[in-house]
């Protein structure tokens, strides 16, 4: 939708082959469903379910829409649906701390296995160990939990991938930064945190048995940061598993070596890895690849002749290289093709860094080539490989705003169903359930949340599932009066707009307060049209206004207009900068209720500075924000 593709390829033994690809085509008529609430929801990995229909999976932050009931600051996500891509149920477990699932498969039974990261120290699920647990949770076929168990030490572990066993066991991947419970014979760590740029941990690699119980449970890796992002099990027995490693030593090296754009001191790049572990749990090999930035592996798949698949992405781009001299390897998305003893068969590249190319997840096809999900250009997209890597079709998927795929599944009557996040309400996307008050049609900006999106391609990459619900135009954020709000919408089916009074009836909610307004519509032709839709908008403070600046020495007072006592706000803001500096430098301060001046100091003398303010009342921890006053410049500080 908002660009073509550039397709390079790299020959195992020759090289760079630059070729014109395929070109980059809009989806169809069909529509990326999104489910969630007012907050950021999202889905990190999809299965189609043995008895039909698709289970996904992923994370929560929201208490309304199709969310109820958060217990903490972000709940693990599961919904179920249909084989038209309709809600059969949503759910979310967790507790009082963060919690998310981020890979999920299939059981015969009906059920599911999911796999994550929990840190509550009660809720749903077992109480962590220390800052976070992985975690493995088996569900039945209406989402209730059967049982759950976690693994860990003190400090941050998590699984990021799970695969199905013959023997109805299971293979977890991820990566842990403990030394101890059930973590041994960990790496050595450097001595504080601040020694590992982007954090330290091994890769983390565990066999359990049908109920979850741990079989054996190792760790691979060096003095800085390993980690496993998929694992596929080999056509041996074995497991597959690949991610990513900025480590020297251990037993997942990088190939490269420190250099200037990846930092100073002993900070390696990230390079992608894959690694070969036996059935018992040793490492056979592993190998791993990149350019002089970072490069990662994020989903892989095993391939019948004993080697596997991968996807990811890469981050290197050649120093000198410009939109006028386009670059002989400008990163992007990537795929690769390995033998049984981890030897580099095909390498390719699609897109660019620039484009934020990358690929999330990859799935086979009958044909014996592939289909890859991820993002590019700020849009979810879906391309479609024959067995040697070359693209075949590549299409993007969503809005004006940010959309992605991350994972992707067979459908077994024909395409296949990917799942991942949105931030649109408009093009492909089926409307927005986040924070519709904060989305502007008119503007470049937005502060919209994501929801967690599903949609099912046929053979073509053509969108197959329409709307299933009401789509109701976003509009922004409403001011208080004092008085009920009652905000004018819009509502759309399929595109086709409905008619307020003969089609749909409105309800308000009371709306006279800062904090949630609430509004609901409800078609009367249920035969005709989907059920009634809520939407929860923002209704912020009246703005204040800064009444005066007095300067002293380094120092400057402000004082504003006082707001309403009827808003029972919070407290107020401000915002301050060198008068002429960039606009995104703002320092602020935040003030009480009770005060309505404050005092700015260690401010430079003889410069002017530019002030503003706004008042804010949290409301069951979500801050709303009144607009900004208008900005006022001080005078010369003494």
């Amino acid at each position: 939708m908002k660009s073509a593709c550039i397709f390079v390829g790299v020959a195992l033994v020759s090289g760079l082959l630059v070729s014109p690809g395929v070109a980059a085509e809009a989806a169809s008529s069909g529509k990326v469903l999104n489910y969630g609430g007012t907050l950021g929801d999202s889905f990190a990995s999809v299965a189609a379910l043995s008895g039909g229909g698709y289970v996904a999976v992923g994370h929560t932050e929201s208490n309304d829409g199709d969310l109820t009931a958060n217990k903490g600051s972000g709940d693990a996500l599961v919904a179920k649906f249909n084989a038209k891509g309709k809600k059969v149920w949503l759910k979310n477990y967790g507790g009082t701390g963060l919690d998310e699932f981020s890979s999920v498969v299939a059981t015969a039974d009906g059920g599911f296995v999911a796999v994550g990261s929990s840190g509550s120290k009660s809720g749903d699920l077992p109480a962590t160990k220390g800052d976070s647990d992985a975690i493995i949770a088996k569900f039945d076929a209406k989402g209730k939990k059967v049982w759950a168990r976690n693994y860990g030490g003190s400090k941050f572990d998590e699984f990021t991938s799970v695969a199905a066993l013959s023997d109805g066991g299971y293979v977890a991947v991820g990566r842990t930064v403990s030394s101890n419970g059930d973590i041994s014979g960990s790496k050595d760590f450097p001595a504080s945190d601040e020694d590992c740029e982007q954090g330290c941990g091994d890769a983390l690699i565990a066999r359990l048995d049908a109920n979850g119980k741990k079989v054996w449970l190792k760790n691979f890796g060096g003095l800085y940061h390993e980690s496993f992002a998929s694992v596929a099990v080999a056509a041996d027995g074995g497991y597959v598993a690949v991610g990513a490693t900025n480590t020297s030593d251990g037993e997942l090296p990088t190939q490269g070596g420190p250099t200037a754009s990846c930092g100073s001191g002993d900070r390696w790049c990230y390079d992608a890895v894959i690694a070969k572990i036996s059935s018992s749990g040793k490492l056979v090999w592993s190998k791993s690849f990149g350019d002089p930035e970072d490069d990662y592996f994020t989903s892989v798949a095993a391939t019948p002749d004993g080697g596997a698949v991968a996807v990811g992405f890469s981050n290197y781009t050649p120093p000198g290289d410009d939109e006028s001299d386009p670059p002989t390897s400008p990163g992007g998305a990537m795929i690769a093709k390995f033998d049984a003893n981890g030897t580099k068969l095909w390498y390719k590249l699609s897109g660019s860094e620039s484009e934020g190319a990358k690929f999330h997840g990859i799935a086979p096809t009958a044909d014996g080539g592939w289909l890859a999900a991820g993002e590019w250009d700020e849009d979810a997209v879906i391309a479609k490989l024959d067995a040697n890597g070359e693209q075949l079709w590549l299409k993007h998927y969503g809005g004006s705003y940010d959309d992605k795929f991350v994972s992707v599944v067979a459908n077994t009557s024909g395409g296949w169903v990917a799942v991942g996040d949105s931030s649109s309400y408009d093009g492909d996307v089926d409307g927005n359930n986040g924070n519709n008050s904060s989305i502007l049609p008119d503007e470049t900006t937005y502060d919209t949340a994501l929801d967690a999106s599903i949609a099912k391609v046929d053979a073509s990459g053509a969108l197959a599932w329409q709307s299933s619900s009401l789509w109701i135009t976003p509009f922004n954020d409403k001011t208080w009066t004092g008085k009920q709000i009652k905000p004018k919408v819009t509502v759309k089916v399929n595109g086709k707009k409905l008619v307020s009074g003969s089609d749909y009836t409105i309800t308000y909610g009371t709306n006279k307060s800062v904090g949630p307004g609430t509004l609901t519509v409800k078609p009367k032709h249920t035969a005709a049209y989907p059920g009634a839709k809520k939407v929860v908008f923002m209704i912020i403070p009246k703005a204040v206004s800064i009444k005066k600046i007095t300067v002293g020495k380094k120092q400057a007072t402000v004082t504003w207009t006082k707001a309403s006592a009827a808003q029972k706000i919070t407290g107020y803001e401000i915002n301050y900068r060198l008068k002429g500096n960039d606009e995104t430098y703002w320092e602020y301060v935040s003030v009480s209720a009770k005060n309505l001046k404050k005092t700015i100091k260690s401010l430079k003398q003889g410069k002017q500075y530019v002030f503003r303010v706004l008042a804010v009342k949290k409301v069951s921890g979500i801050d709303y924000e009144s607009a900004w006053s208008k900005i006022k410049t001080s005078p010369k500080i003494k």
